[in-house]
């Protein structure tokens, strides 16, 4: 229970341990959804990217080196520059899978805060809590679609008129309790007449409501 406070989350109904990590300071509430691993990705990134890596080093040495003529080394130019760029793209994919997390922050001054990404590589989405209603659960097909850096997540919610998400990978009880977290937060700082608008959890059928996590 490491980094989970009592107060805002209690056990899972299953006994596992939880993967997200819940935190409460005197500044709001965080919570840190690390990547799911594939280690069948990340071996098969690894051994991709070895042979882009000698492809990368045979064709700048022939762009290079070969003096050749000028419509070979305008072919080598624009394959080296797609390569390249494919490469970037599996870079990005292995980072993501080894060291990607998505952070939401719930902040007592009246905004939210996501970020996605890895390492300085983060892209942050700032908002007032007057500008967010709907939140609720994805739809179950959607939230096990993908588990990429640029999947939708299981909780969705409007900002400003468009749709966001958070919660790349999150099983159904960590989704149910950010849900909860984050309509309870709307709740206590948006004006009575928004609260109509915050929006409702998705209850699935069989499923048992989990019990509301106090703030």
């Amino acid at each position: 229970m490491k980094g989970i406070h009592s107060d805002i989350v209690r056990d899972r109904r299953d006994g596992a341990p939880w993967r997200v990590t819940f935190r409460k300071t005197q500044d709001g509430i965080g919570v840190y959804n690390p990547t799911r691993r594939n280690i069948g990705l990340v071996i098969f990134m690894l051994v991709w990217l070895c042979g882009w890596a000698m492809g990368e080093w045979f064709a700048l040495a022939q762009l290079f080196g070969s003096g050749g003529p000028f419509a070979v080394d305008l072919f080598l130019l624009v394959w080296v520059s797609f390569w390249t760029l494919g490469g970037l793209a599996a870079l990005a994919v292995l980072a993501w899978n080894l060291v990607g997390v998505e952070k939401l922050f719930l902040i007592e001054g009246g905004g939210i805060v996501t970020e996605r990404g890895f390492g300085a590589i983060t892209r942050r989405k700032v908002f007032r809590v007057d500008q967010l209603s709907g939140v609720e659960l994805a739809e179950q097909q959607g939230r096990h679609a993908a588990n990429g850096a640029f999947s939708g997540g299981a909780v969705r919610f409007v900002a400003d008129g468009k749709p966001q998400s958070f919660g790349i990978g999150l099983d159904d009880e960590e989704a149910d309790r950010v849900v909860t977290l984050m309509q309870a937060f709307l709740e206590r700082h948006q004006p009575e007449r928004d609260r109509a608008t915050s929006g409702a959890r998705i209850d699935r059928p069989g499923d048992a409501a989990p019990d509301a996590a106090p703030v």
